[in-house]
């Protein structure tokens, strides 16, 4: 009787214990997020650092299940961060998805709850546009409008439109991508003053896909709710400026480069770095003109302060500069750091 009692309350203490031990993580955030991949991600942020301690950088065993299905690629991108990168389709505004959590492995003592998500995804719209004017360096007495629009999913090939006094302005295109810049061709100095305005028209807009090849191709028309317009001032003073003072081009001949907190950070050494100095684009993807070698999954953005670095460069996963490197930017300039 004794021997059964002692059984009983071992086994009491075991599935008590088993109880302490086992913590639930509750629902994780969800959201898309534009960062480094060529569509927005899905992000399922938990609260708690609940990725198996062996499952960094990696795709979980058995991942969470989409509904509708998508094809694409689970990650752990932090001990936290659960990531979703779609292949070859954007997710479509305005739908409901549903996020199985059932046979995820977590951590030792976690079990996700609730086992389901739900999640709809926000409607296509306009995240930035700016308008600027570009001197044309090689041709006196002419510019060309530059507009910058950034919308929240990847579109193919919108129409935009824009107005030049009462005439219209020609062959408006932006290509393909979530942030696109669009030229007009070179204008030439304005017989008296007036106005440009540029418009990014609400309506019927295709979203980008991928082929298997990895390349641009139109995906499904979805709706613009509201569109997005700016205007500048076309003043005959202005190209009366360039004539009397034409820019100089910005030449690149030495890079300077630390690492800072698993960051890579580059000043720019040369001649009439103006747009460098003033720092106009600071905090935006620099999507061209640097890279790195070896090839390194992250993002390139440029650097935001005055006394700081030109470009900073976040790898994807902590740790994974390695101990030599080189950076290029072109026209040709490299720098290697060991």
């Amino acid at each position: 009787m004794i021997h059964f009692r002692l059984v009983v309350l071992a086994l009491f203490l075991v599935s008590l214990a088993a109880c302490q031990e086992e913590k639930t993580t509750g629902a994780p955030s969800v959201y898309l997020l534009n960062h480094g991949a060529w569509t927005p991600v899905l992000v399922l942020n938990f609260a708690q650092e609940v990725a198996p301690l062996d499952a960094l950088g990696k795709a979980p065993g058995q991942p969470p299940r989409l509904s509708p299905p998508a094809q694409g690629q689970w990650t752990w991108q932090d001990p936290s961060r659960l990531v979703f990168t779609p292949r070859d389709e954007t997710f479509r505004p305005g739908t409901r998805v549903s996020v199985s959590l059932q046979g995820l492995a977590l951590r030792d003592g976690y079990l996700p709850k609730p086992s389901t998500l739900s999640y709809e995804t926000p409607p296509l719209r306009v995240l930035r546009h700016e308008c600027r004017w570009q001197d044309i360096l090689t041709a006196p007495m002419r510019r060309k409008l530059e507009a910058v629009v950034e919308f929240n999913y990847p579109v193919y090939q919108p129409i935009f439109t824009g107005t030049l006094g009462d005439n219209p302005l020609p062959d408006l295109s932006g290509g393909y991508g979530s942030r696109l810049i669009v030229y007009s061709a070179a204008l030439l100095r304005p017989a008296q003053d007036m106005s440009l305005s540029f418009q990014v028209n609400p309506g019927q807009v295709q979203l980008l896909d991928r082929n298997p090849a990895g390349t641009g191709v139109p995906g499904a028309a979805v709706t613009l709710a509201t569109g997005a317009d700016c205007r500048l001032p076309v003043l005959r003073s202005a190209w009366d400026k360039i004539e009397e003072q034409p820019a100089k081009l910005p030449t690149v001949t030495g890079l300077a480069a630390q690492l800072n907190e698993g960051k890579l950070e580059v000043r720019l050494q040369g001649r009439d770095l103006k747009e460098s100095a003033k720092k106009t684009a600071a905090g935006e993807e620099a999507k061209t003109g640097v890279a790195i070698s070896p090839a390194i999954a992250g993002r390139w953005v440029y650097g935001a302060s005055a006394a700081g670095p030109d470009l900073i460069f976040t790898p994807t996963w902590a740790a994974s500069l390695p101990a030599a490197l080189s950076v290029r930017t072109w026209p040709s300039q490299a720098l290697p750091m060991s």
